[in-house]
């Protein structure tokens, strides 16, 4: 499988389940459920490896990043990645397309997290390596990132680069989305970078940056947190969420010091009245039931609970001690205390296995998300499965049921899914594949898919 070039979410750590037991659990029946490929990727000027989700517009087109292909001659071969749109024809098919290609580590390379739609209809985002500077050297590529924007032109759009950063005080390697206030200033964090003190000391422990636009052009970034890998969390991997009153929430993958372990936080910043932003650790993951490892973003209901996933911990009897993984939920309690209620356990086999994006949550409180393994074993792209597409649900007596909407196989209903799903009013999902597809590119392997999973009855 050609997965040399993936330099996403997962690259900070390398325990692996080594020989996951294929269980057959009693999940429920999904059997009407539909997927629908939208778009197979041939790792050419198409793109491939797409590691990001889709977003829609107003019309009803999708908008996503690949980290790879383009242009073939760029990225050592590889490709530098592209930003593309699908529209739906008349037909039923859907049409690609390419709105950039990045070309250079000058320009950025590898995008990374979900794009933003501002007002204007222009799009923002961020690229895991590339830039002005050569502090990091990610994926062969020089350059420790940059945010960009994309405005509409022909026969490109064309990008603005905000920011490029250096792994120094204002953070390196972003690896998330953005998120925007009402005025338009843009949230977001880095993996590195910020303080290189005690443990930081060699790359950063990452931060939270803010970019204001100024007026007259350009945009100026404030460092809202710098993380210490201490209590407060380290190596922030996901995209930040607002909730009504403004106030930022987010995952650190390491750090915490819980139970003895640097297994993560859920953290929120809130603005004090001194103009300061202060972080609040919501949660410190033990590597226990409580699942360990947090990758992707949070999700935010009505009611103010948050939902989110950990790539480890939660059944530890499964994945060689270390868990499957784990989806849980924060409920906030008196005195400014959060609870956690886990939802699901995942074990490694049929109902999937390590999820490392965010989930999704329909009007009726019912929650999706994606694992990149686990599924059916006889995969031919991984011996731990290539991902499934799930549903949680809330039962009357306070449990979750977990349903497999999908179980992919590796072959042309892609493989591997490594972002999270988006919803449409009819209440179908759509979401990607890192690898299968066409078989044919990307080392036999597939380049990637667009999928749409299709509600019956809804």
């Amino acid at each position: 499988m050609s997965g040399n070039r993936r330099s996403g979410k997962r690259a900070y750590f390398t325990i692996f389940c080594a020989g996951l037991a294929t269980l057959i659990l009693s999940i429920a029946s999904a059997q009407a459920q539909t997927e629908k490929i939208l778009h197979a990727f041939t790792g050419t000027i198409d793109g491939s490896m797409p590691d990001s989700g889709v977003i829609f517009d107003s019309a009803g087109n999708l908008y996503g990043a690949t980290e790879a292909g383009g242009d073939p001659n760029s990225c050592l071969g590889t490709g530098c990645g592209v930003i593309y749109k699908l529209s739906p024809g008349a037909t039923g098919g859907w049409q690609e397309t390419m709105l950039l290609r990045f070309l250079t580590s000058a320009t950025g390379a590898i995008p990374t997290g979900n794009l933003l739609f501002n007002a204007s209809g222009n799009l923002f985002g961020a690229v895991h390596a590339g830039g002005d500077a050569y502090a990091c050297y990610v994926g062969n590529i020089d350059g420790c990132g940059m945010i960009f924007e994309l405005t509409p032109a022909s026969p490109e759009w064309q990008e603005s680069i905000l920011r490029s950063f250096n792994s120094g005080i204002g953070g390196g390697i972003p690896n998330g989305g953005l998120v925007a206030d009402a005025s338009g200033n843009l949230y977001g964090t880095t993996q590195n970078g910020g303080t290189y003190k005690g443990v930081c000391a060699s790359y950063g422990c990452g931060v939270v940056f803010k970019l204001s636009p100024i007026s007259g052009g350009g945009w100026k970034e404030t460092v809202l947190h710098t993380f210490t890998d201490g209590v407060d969390g380290g190596f922030p991997s996901a995209p930040l969420i607002f909730n009504a009153a403004g106030n930022l929430y987010g995952t650190a993958f390491s750090g915490g010091t819980g139970n003895g372990c640097q297994c993560g936080v859920v953290f929120e910043l809130s603005l004090t009245s001194s103009g300061l932003w202060k972080e609040t650790v919501l949660h410190t993951f033990s590597g226990n039931a409580d699942g360990s490892f947090p990758l992707g973003p949070m999700a935010l209901d009505a009611a103010g609970n948050l939902y989110g996933t950990t790539y480890r911990g939660g059944d530890l009897s499964d994945c060689d001690g270390s868990g499957c993984g784990a989806a849980f939920k924060l409920s906030p309690v008196a005195n400014g205390h959060w609870k956690e209620t886990v939802l699901h356990s995942f074990t490694g086999g049929t109902d999937g296995s390590q999820p490392d994006s965010g989930l999704s949550i329909d009007g009726a409180g019912n929650v999706y998300g994606t694992t990149p393994y686990g599924g059916d074993p006889t995969c031919a792209l991984d011996v731990r499965g290539c991902g499934v597409v799930f549903e949680l649900s809330p039962a009357s007596n306070g449990s979750w049921n977990e349903t497999v909407l999908h179980t992919f196989l590796g072959g042309a209903d892609g493989g591997l899914p490594d972002s999270g799903l988006t919803l449409d009013a009819h209440g179908n999902l759509y979401g990607t594949t890192v690898f299968g597809g066409n078989l044919e590119g990307c080392d036999n392997s597939g380049c990637g898919v667009v999928f749409e999973i299709i509600r019956q009855g809804r």
